[in-house]
Order: structure tokens, then C-alpha cells, then sequence
């Protein structure tokens, strides 16, 4: 079973990153700087060369206030996936004045709606699959989305490395996504493959995610 997702409303943002590009599977690839005006940019020292480069930057919070928000424009009433990823590495520990043993913890939010709480504790390597996914479908009830994560306690510092807007085509879900709830992925597996990861683009306008699950959920069962 695959994901399919039209041109329309198709945004790749490397957060933290200074320049667009286009990637091996002809993605392109813009800075977040067009999205956000707060944060800092953070190019991160302990990834491989082979690894994304989405995960070769990254934008951190270290201000202190209530959220720091992506605004994704969007058309009304339509359904679209937004994918989140963080990778937590023991460079930007470093960078953000924590030590090798400290954890940051910070909330994930899209509009008013909590989607997640996000713990990092550990950071010994730096690849896509040690790296946090979130993403979620959802229908859009204005002309933005605002994607934002804010810190739990004072000494915590949010940070995102890469976040994706896909529209998905009418009606396919046959239960649909309404207003108030969301589909959370619950798994994605590529069996009898040795790759981790399979995206396949057709002239930047379609994206193709094999080997997927997702659970139906309310904001309001997340609301603390």
C-alpha cells in the first residue's frame, strides 16, 4: 500500500539551512528562513557525509518563550501530511551549553493542538534512524498551519531539523480526517530490504511512501 501526494502544496524545509538545493531523489530542499523568524541555525558536526542533508543542519530555540512557530501556508478544508524530524546529536549539546548526559525535553504542537511531547536523553550517534518522525494528517481549518514546539521547562531547548508539507488527495482515506482529530503513524516497514528508507519522486510532483500504518486520534486526548 503506498502513500501518493499531488504537487499542490508540496514544501521540503531543511530547518537551519542557508541555501535551496535538490536532492538525489529530486527533492528540493529550501531554508526555513521564509517560515520562521526566531531560533538559531546550527550546522551539526557528527553526521556522516552519505547521511541526509536535512540532517546536516538544524534550527534551535535557546530564547525563552512560550513557542516558536513554522507558518505553512495551506489551502482551507483540505487534507495534507505534515512530517517533523529531530535529530538530537552530542554536537549540538555542546552548541546549546548542555553536557553529554543531559536531556531536553519540549512539546510539539500544530495550530493549538498538542501532537506530541518530545524527551531526547541520549545522543551517540547521528543518522536518519537514530533520528525522532513525527508526522501526522490531518484537514487544514485556515489558510496556514502553525507548526511550533516550545519548551517545557526553562532550561529545555527545542529544536527541529527538517519539516514537510504534503497534500494528499481528496477522499483518500476512506474514513477521512475531520476537523479535531488527526492520523498518527504508527509504523512504516520496507520487509526484506536492507534500505531504511524508500522515497521516490517523479519530477518533483509525486512522493511515494511504501509500508504504512496510521491510527485515527483527537487532539483533546492530548491536551494536558
Amino acid at each position: 500500500m503506498g502513500l501518493v501526494l499531488i504537487s499542490a502544496g508540496f514544501i521540503s524545509i531543511d530547518c537551519g539551512s542557508t541555501t535551496p538545493y535538490t536532492d538525489a531523489n529530486n527533492i528540493s530542499w529550501v531554508p526555513d528562513t521564509s517560515y520562521i523568524s526566531t531560533g538559531q541555525n546550527y550546522n551539526v558536526q557528527d553526521v556522516a557525509s552519505n547521511e541526509s542533508s536535512t540532517l546536516k543542519t538544524l534550527r534551535y530555540f535557546p530564547e525563552n518563550q512560550a513557542k516558536n512557530c513554522y507558518v505553512l501556508p495551506v489551502t482551507f478544508n483540505q487534507t495534507y501530511l505534515i512530517r517533523a524530524t529531530f535529530l538530537f546529536t552530542k554536537s549540538f549539546l555542546t552548541a546549546a551549553g548542555y553536557n553529554t548526559s543531559s536531556s531536553t525535553t519540549f512539546y510539539y504542537s500544530i495550530d493549538a493542538n498538542l501532537v506530541s511531547m518530545l524527551e531526547f536523553s541520549t545522543a551517540n550517534s547521528a543518522s536518519l534512524q537514530d533520528a525522532s518522525v513525527l508526522e501526522t494528517v490531518l484537514a487544514s481549518t485556515s489558510d496556514n498551519f502553525y507548526v511550533c514546539v516550545a519548551r517545557s521547562t526553562s532550561t529545555d531547548v527545542p529544536f527541529i531539523s527538517s519539516l514537510e508539507l504534503r497534500q494528499l488527495y481528496d477522499g483518500m482515506y476512506a474514513a477521512g480526517v475531520y476537523f479535531g482529530y488527526y492520523l498518527d503513524l504508527v509504523n512504516r516497514a520496507n520487509w526484506g530490504s536492507s534500505t531504511p528508507v524508500v522515497r521516490y519522486v517523479d519530477a518533483g510532483a509525486i512522493e511515494i511512501l511504501f509500508k504504512f500504518q496510521r491510527l485515527l486520534k483527537s487532539f483533546s486526548e492530548l491536551v494536558p
